[in-house]
């Protein structure tokens, strides 16, 4: 009976520790993560922001519509006892936002800190890892440029408390140059799917085979194209001022806002963060609008901070209109960093 029962577990491949993607943390990690979060949590706490505990699951619908089809596909799904189609979360904001838009916290502080782990298939990115801990910050009620400078204060402010030791480069982009040209060629809510990809994927032959297929100018199709390959806005906002001349549409004024992040205070005081512009950084989630980044260390291809500005995220909840922008920290890399 008993060797029975030992082939059976064998055969279901039970005899791993853990399921692949998930992580047990032993005593002495466990110590330095609660160090690593009690230390990020003083600093936040210091700087008026107010902490809050978002759900383990959600419904699967709030996530579904804010994300691509390809990424709908990653989502972990299941059912409650009602047959509702629920996930754990895969996008922390999503949720964080949703529950500060209920009646009961619209009179409190909109300024807020969460930590909590996102699960999703991500079998076709760094392996088959499906859980991460996000350490995230919203602020409900602003997104400018002087905001962004909060945001970008308060990641050199968790770099000094880390200890921090290495480069951090961060690419700076601006959703509303790509919903501007979006908006005037009149795409498809796939075709922006697709397009988005491209410009993410920095691929000019695929660009090109796009925009001959749908008959866009070759105007736009050149202003695509440096938007995807300069770093140096010079020519970026040279095109741009030739179609925002000839079709009307408006993009001088936010290639100058976001090029002007490029001189915030916070650059120049801390040497360890290193600020690039670039306009093909299209985040996978469909609700951000305005200022974008990613940061990056080293070698790792994922970004460790990452964040943007949705300023009609809160509306779609409450009904009511409000900026918004907010970055997380994937907690996982920032320790993999600091360990080496």
């Amino acid at each position: 009976m008993e060797n029975s029962l030992n082939r059976v577990i064998k055969k279901a491949d039970e005899l791993k520790w853990i399921p692949d993607g998930f992580h047990f943390m032993g005593p002495k990690e466990s110590q330095e993560r609660r160090i690593l979060l009690n230390g990020i949590s003083e600093l936040l706490n210091n700087r008026g922001f107010s902490e809050v505990i978002p759900s383990s699951f959600d419904f699967t619908s709030s996530f579904n519509n804010h994300l691509s089809p390809s990424d709908q596909a990653r989502i972990l799904k299941t059912k409650d006892l009602s047959g509702n189609e629920i996930s754990p979360s895969i996008d922390l904001t999503v949720q964080v936002v949703k529950g500060m838009a209920g009646f009961s916290h619209q009179e409190e502080n909109q300024n807020v800190f969460y930590v909590g782990k996102i699960i999703h298939d991500s079998i076709n990115r760094n392996g088959s890892r499906r859980e991460f801990l996000q350490l995230g910050v919203e602020i409900l009620g602003s997104s400018g440029q002087e905001t962004f400078g909060e945001i970008f204060s308060i990641i050199s402010e968790i770099l000094i408390k880390c200890k921090f030791n290495k480069k951090l480069t961060i690419v700076i982009g601006n959703h509303s140059v790509f919903n501007e040209i979006l908006e005037f060629l009149k795409l498809s809510g796939q075709e922006k799917t697709e397009l988005s990809a491209i410009l993410y994927s920095k691929d000019s032959a695929r660009l090109s085979g796009f925009c001959k297929t749908r008959k866009i100018p070759d105007d736009f199709f050149r202003f695509l194209e440096a938007l995807m390959l300069l770093f140096k806005t010079t020519e970026i906002r040279n095109l741009g001022a030739v179609l925002s001349q000839k079709y009307k549409v408006n993009l001088g004024k936010t290639i100058s806002m976001t090029e002007e992040l490029l001189q915030l205070n916070v650059f120049s005081k801390n040497s360890q963060m290193d600020p690039y512009i670039d306009f093909s950084i299209i985040r996978d989630l469909n609700y951000y609008t305005g200022f974008v980044f990613h940061a990056y260390c080293g070698n790792i291809s994922e970004p460790i901070f990452m964040g943007g500005a949705y300023d009609h995220l809160y509306a779609k909840f409450s009904g009511i209109e409000k900026p918004a922008c907010g970055f997380a920290v994937t907690v996982d890399l920032l320790e993999e960093i600091l360990r080496s």
